[in-house]
């Protein structure tokens, strides 16, 4: 009786951690088909851009790179032919990101280091700011820790100079 209790109990507790697991995965999917309803709709190619951004932060979240990369490409490309510099360095750090979770470092590194360009002329610090963090995650991972070190400094001085102590937190840890 204990054993089959005891079964039971434990049947329970995986079917909850199962469906746990799931939601979040459901609240992706719905987001990507709310997006791509938006996207047919809106006339403005920088929401259009912004949009795509969206959907491929929600593709990269579930680790489907390929359709993540078609998205930023498309988002890329949109920008480029709009001139909207700010879409164009956000999509080179999605690049950056889905690279990085790839392993494909120097692709990644390539990316973070076009947007940092184009975030620097914009003056838009918080994201430079990010730029050198992944910069230095990416250094890291290629081992050369002298490099990792000098970009992960130049986020958190840029984080001090923001006043921004959650990301300067995210710096020192």
């Amino acid at each position: 009786m204990k054993k089959i209790l005891f079964l039971l109990l434990t049947f329970l507790c995986l079917e909850k951690q199962i469906i746990a697991q799931s939601l979040p995965q459901l609240q992706r999917n719905k987001t990507i088909d709310s997006l791509e309803l938006y996207l047919l709709k809106v006339t403005v190619d920088t929401f259009k851009v912004k949009s795509l951004l969206k959907i491929t932060d929600a593709y990269t979240e579930e680790y489907n790179f390929v359709k993540a990369k078609e998205k930023v490409n498309e988002a890329l490309n949109l920008s480029k032919k709009i001139k909207f510099s700010t879409g164009q360095a956000n999509c080179y750090f999605e690049n950056g990101i889905i690279y990085a979770e790839e392993g494909s470092y120097l692709n990644a590194l390539k990316n973070y280091l076009a947007a940092i360009k184009i975030f620097e002329l914009a003056k838009d610090m918080h994201n430079v700011a990010n730029c050198n963090n992944n910069i230095g995650v990416i250094y890291f991972k290629l081992q050369n820790y002298k490099e990792a070190l000098k970009n992960h400094k130049a986020a958190l001085e840029i984080r001090k100079l923001l006043n921004d102590r959650l990301d300067m937190a995210k710096s020192y840890n």
